[in-house]
């Protein structure tokens, strides 16, 4: 296992630092941003087009995930534009905790980990949920959906607690408060369907179901979606201000 004194001399080398001085990580989350945003909007339009359903307003209708399991073209859209999001968010989070680390006494190092290993966790989910679509492998696909959403807000909350120690830093307090969306929006959502697994309700795991109790959940969903969205982009040009 790698050490945690290999982690940061990796972060440290000469060779990571030329290349974010050529490609800021900063851009890579602005990236991250409009990927996203262009899979929702464009894959919602292909689904909304093709698809005989009653009514536009796919996000209380609809899980995202149906963007993913569709047999429509949108799920093209989806599968490219999440494996695209897994790719930049990677340089996009190594850049902020290696900005971080650099500005920090080496005792405080240790938890810059936490954030890069949720990274992993994050990618891994967003992958395997792309892989194992909705309509196809339900299961397998709530289980790496659960992945993704559980490691995707504790990253964003590491990165948003760690940013808020630096309370010196005007900058990187306003970078803590960027993530404060997405920790509300996720938690609402999580805690949500925690607490329908507990009293035994699993419809939100039925591919085709409409079923109004969902609109909840499926609601909850896109704006957890959505204000990720906003954290890369608005995180991506705050760091364009921090290095």
């Amino acid at each position: 296992m790698m050490s945690t004194k290999k982690v940061f001399k990796i972060l440290e080398r000469e060779k990571l630092s030329k290349f974010f001085n050529r490609y800021k990580g900063a851009y890579f989350g602005i990236l991250c941003g409009f990927v996203q945003a262009f899979m929702l909007v464009v894959s919602s339009i292909v689904f909304i087009i093709t698809e005989p359903i009653n009514t536009p307003n796919i996000m209380i209708t609809h899980w995202i995930s149906n963007l993913g399991g569709a047999r429509n073209g949108a799920q093209y859209v989806f599968t490219v534009c999440m494996i695209l999001t897994i790719i930049f968010s990677i340089p996009f989070v190594l850049d902020v905790v290696r900005i971080m680390v650099k500005e920090n006494e080496k005792r405080e190092k240790n938890f810059f980990l936490i954030p890069l290993v949720l990274m992993i966790l994050t990618s891994i989910g967003g992958l395997f949920l792309t892989i194992f679509n909705l309509h196809d492998f339900s299961l397998l696909h709530v289980l790496f959906a659960g992945i993704f959403f559980v490691s995707c807000e504790f990253m964003v909350f590491s990165i948003s607690l760690l940013a808020l120690t630096k309370r010196n830093d005007k900058k990187w307090i306003l970078q803590s408060v960027l993530g404060v969306p997405v920790i509300l929006f996720f938690s609402l959502f999580l805690i949500a369907i925690l607490i329908s697994i507990f009293e035994g309700n699993v419809n939100f795991m039925t591919t085709e179901s409409l079923d109004p109790s969902l609109n909840y959940y499926r609601f909850m969903e896109w704006m957890s979606i959505i204000s990720l969205i906003f954290w890369f982009l608005s995180s991506g040009i705050l760091l364009t201000k921090l290095e």
